[in-house]
């Protein structure tokens, strides 16, 4: 990708925001092995940014440049909304005047730069769970726990797929077109992966069946050999960089009700695909439909993609509050469906309280 002069301005003045000249440096050499000196000599601090896009967009690695700058400072507005420009971000070109409308008239962010900083730490907390002939998404909960659909690792768990042969990667980006910017970091399970999980319904598969168990939640929390959310983004990180973090679980999400706006970060995958391919993280949005089994469920209109089981399910303010595990069952391939499908994020964590594992949630 050749950057124009405009977008080279507009690249300038998004790393000026977002890093001062000793950091940037160190971004060069830590992440980049590149040497500043050797791009500019330079006293002025954006003539030295100047010089080294422009490098970097005639030599052909402003993209990984860019890719570096947001693993370094994951929740910079200016960088996320430079990236979405660039089609790199997560929030399709189609949604942006609605999103702006949503955050000003629904959430509680002052505007949508306050909006972009959240989202920019949940992309990196956000994995693909890659299991052959299967995938899925997942969400760092923990410094090594990830949280997902129960069927998205029942393979692992009933014994058909080997877990040394399943993959959570973080931090994959690709352009729309299908370059790959980012091959992400793959993860490995640990030996004592399973923390906790809990079967879905045959009401989940049966549309002619609404009885749901109580414990019945099509969930998982498993665990990675490495404690991922107290490292760096990315495994060339400078001198102190920030560790990526994660999202702990609430002990008492905010309940959804009718009508509630919904944000789903998801990582869809081509299953088609031979190995499976991965898409481009995407943000979709959509609203609450309605409730059922009591409350076990919640079914929604934000549109999803095959890999997106396992997403995590926000409301207007960024905050999780359910798990998305499927669609509408039907035995009609030409038909797709009235509404999706998620697990409230307060039956989860009633679960975890009750089976002893609330040591796993916030506070």
């Amino acid at each position: 990708m050749q950057l124009t002069g405009h977008q080279i301005r507009s690249y300038v003045n998004a790393l000026k925001a977002a890093f001062m000249p000793e950091r940037f440096d160190e971004l060069l050499l830590g992440r980049l092995d590149r040497y500043r000196h050797d791009i500019s000599m330079k006293a002025n601090f954006e003539s030295i940014l100047f010089d080294v896009v422009d490098a970097a967009n005639r030599y052909g690695w402003a993209l990984q440049l860019l890719d570096a700058a947001r693993a370094s400072n994951p929740d910079n507005p200016q960088l996320l909304a430079f990236e979405e420009s660039l089609g790199l971000g997560v929030i399709p070109v189609a949604n942006k005047v609605s999103l702006e409308q949503i955050v000003n008239d629904r959430s509680s962010f002052q505007n949508v730069l306050d909006f972009r900083t959240r989202l920019g730490l949940l992309e990196s907390w956000l994995c693909a769970f890659e299991i052959p002939k299967s995938g899925g998404t997942g969400l760092l909960v923990g410094p090594d726990l990830v949280l997902t659909n129960y069927h998205v690792i029942e393979g692992i768990l009933n014994g058909k797929v080997s877990p040394a042969n399943v993959r959570c990667r973080f931090d994959y980006k690709a352009l729309s077109g299908g370059e790959t910017v980012n091959a992400g970091t793959p993860t490995k399970l640990a030996d004592d992966w399973d923390v906790v999980h809990a079967g879905y319904s045959k009401a989940d598969t049966d549309p002619n069946n609404q009885a749901w168990g109580a414990d019945e939640l099509d969930f998982a929390i498993v665990r990675l050999n490495r404690e991922i959310g107290k490292e760096p983004i990315g495994d060339k990180a400078e001198p102190g960089a920030p560790a990526r973090g994660w999202l702990a679980l609430p002990a008492q999400p905010d309940a959804l009700a009718q009508n509630d706006i919904l944000f789903i970060l998801q990582h869809p995958q081509d299953l088609e695909a031979l190995g499976v391919k991965l898409q481009p993280m995407q943000l979709a949005i959509g609203a609450v439909q309605s409730f059922a089994g009591n409350g076990l469920r919640m079914r929604h209109d934000t549109r999803t993609l095959p890999g997106s089981s396992g997403s995590p399910v926000f409301n207007a303010d960024l905050e999780i509050t359910a798990l998305h595990h499927a669609g509408e069952p039907n035995n009609r391939l030409d038909y797709h469906g009235a509404y999706n499908q998620a697990i409230p994020l307060g039956e989860i964590t009633r679960y975890l309280r009750e089976k002893g594992h609330g040591a796993l949630l916030a506070g």
